[in-house]
């Protein structure tokens, strides 16, 4: 069982990470994933920002987590998070998944929603999460199909996601996306984020 993890605080600033991540807002989202679980909902969706990689434009994928409690008919809390890839999308052959999202708190000590949004290289098939309260969950990582062409030519059809939603609040402290075979592809804390508090 999940226990509360004292670091919500730094869960729901993601989007407002050092790196400025949402330099420029992607013209388009397209919809990777969305749910439900009593109150709470959510949806995950993938994007792009312009970019450029030696010397020409490129895009760089990016994703949008939405979790929205229903207190009511007509009273909802929302929190939004978004990340982008510093690196553009066709050249995301190795390297770190690209991870996004965080909690809705409830209105009693204990409940809310995490949500997390992941996507990493084509290779890749797994990813084992790692948090900070010490346990652990794994996701398969699918392949997604891009709506628009641009998306295409930006070559995000490459790349395989998960969505991972949990009761409670979490925070990752460790990745490890692994492939096919089970060869690791990369292992490391979550680039951008911390579950230190600091």
């Amino acid at each position: 069982m999940f226990r509360r993890v004292p670091t919500v605080a730094l869960l729901l600033a993601l989007t407002l990470s050092a790196t400025a991540t949402a330099l420029a807002t992607p013209a388009s989202w397209n919809r990777l994933a969305d749910g439900h679980d009593g109150k709470y909902s959510w949806a995950v969706k993938l994007g792009s920002r312009s970019g450029t990689s030696l010397g020409r434009e490129a895009m760089a994928p990016c994703l949008r987590v939405a979790i929205t409690l229903h207190h009511g008919r007509h009273s909802l809390g929302r929190s939004i998070f978004r990340d982008c890839a510093i690196t553009p999308a066709t050249s995301r052959r190795s390297g770190p998944p690209l991870l996004a999202g965080g909690s809705q708190l409830g209105q009693s000590d204990g409940a809310g929603m995490t949500v997390f949004g992941i996507v990493s290289v084509a290779a890749a098939r797994q990813v084992h999460l790692i948090f900070a309260d010490g346990s652990e969950a794994t996701a398969s990582l699918k392949p997604q199909q891009p709506d628009s062409s641009a998306s295409r030519a930006a070559g995000l059809g490459d790349l395989r996601y998960a969505v991972l939603a949990l009761p409670g609040a979490h925070c990752i402290e460790r990745m490890v996306s692994r492939s096919a075979g089970g060869k690791t592809l990369w292992e490391g804390a979550p680039e951008g984020h911390s579950c230190s508090g600091s």
